[in-house]
C-alpha cells in the first residue's frame, strides 16, 4: 500500500516537473519574440525620425538656395550681375569689359550641333531678358562662342566660332513678353552676328541654315563695336 501511494506521488511529481520544464522554453521564446518585436518597432521609429530630419535639412537647403534673379539683384555692379548670369547659363564662361559698358561673354564652343540651334540662343536670350528687366546699364552685349582650330600647318588657334551682338537700342525695341518665339529669332533680331565658316559648314544644322544667313548686320555696326567684333572674330 505504501508503494502504490509513493508511486502515484512520484508519477504526479514527474508530470508536474515535465510540464514546468516544457513551459520554460515557451516562456523564453515568448520573451525573445517580444524583444524582437520591440527592436523592430524601435528601428521603425528611428527610421521615421531620420526621414523627418532629412526632409527638414532638404527644406532648409532649399530655403538657403537663392534664385538667379535674387543673386543678380543683390550683386553690386553691372559686371558682377552679368558674370553671375554667364556662369549660370554657360559652362566655363568669362566676362570682359570693353570701353563704355560694353560686355563680352566668352564661352567655349559646345561639342554638339544642336547647341547652335537651341541651347546657345535660348541661354543668351535669357541673359538679355534679365539685363533688361533689371535695368542694368550697358551699351552692348557680345556673346563670343570660342572654338579651337588647327590649320593646315598644324598651328592651333582660338577663333570666334559664333559672335552675337545686341546693343541697348536693339533690346529696347524688343517685346520681352513674346520674345524669342523661336531660338533662331535670337540671331535674326540681333544687332549683328556671324558664324565662323568652319562652324557654319560643320557644326550648324541644316534646319537652322534654312532660316538664317551665316552673318548679318556686321557692316552696320558702329566703329567701336565693329573693332571689338573683328578682334573677337580673330580670337583676340
Amino acid at each position: 500500500m505504501d508503494w502504490k501511494r509513493t508511486s502515484k506521488k512520484n508519477k504526479y511529481f514527474w508530470m508536474i516537473t515535465i510540464i514546468c520544464l516544457l513551459m520554460i522554453p515557451c516562456s523564453n521564446a515568448t520573451e525573445v519574440l517580444a524583444d524582437a518585436n520591440n527592436d523592430v518597432q524601435q528601428e521603425k521609429i528611428s527610421e521615421a525620425k531620420d526621414k523627418k530630419s532629412k526632409k527638414k535639412k532638404k527644406k532648409s537647403k532649399k530655403k538657403q538656395k537663392k534664385s538667379l534673379e535674387e543673386k543678380v539683384a543683390e550683386a553690386q555692379t553691372a559686371e558682377d550681375k552679368i558674370k553671375i548670369m554667364a556662369e549660370y547659363y554657360f559652362t566655363n564662361s568669362t566676362v570682359e569689359v570693353k570701353g563704355d559698358n560694353i560686355y563680352i561673354i566668352k564661352t567655349p564652343a559646345p561639342n554638339f550641333k544642336s547647341a547652335y540651334s537651341y541651347t546657345i540662343p535660348s541661354n543668351f536670350a535669357s541673359i538679355l531678358k534679365i539685363i533688361q528687366k533689371e535695368k542694368i546699364d550697358y551699351q552692348a552685349i557680345f556673346l563670343d562662342v570660342q572654338i579651337d582650330l588647327i590649320d593646315d600647318k598644324g598651328q592651333e588657334s582660338t577663333n570666334g566660332g559664333l559672335i552675337v551682338c545686341y546693343d541697348k537700342s536693339t533690346m529696347d525695341n524688343i517685346n520681352l513678353d513674346n520674345w524669342p518665339a523661336s531660338p533662331e529669332m535670337v540671331y535674326t533680331a540681333a544687332t549683328a552676328y556671324e558664324f565662323y565658316p568652319y562652324v557654319w559648314n560643320n557644326e550648324v544644322k541644316d534646319k537652322l541654315k534654312e532660316k538664317i544667313n551665316r552673318n548679318n548686320g556686321i557692316a552696320k555696326l558702329p566703329d567701336n563695336l565693329f573693332f571689338i567684333y573683328t578682334d573677337l572674330f580673330a580670337g583676340k
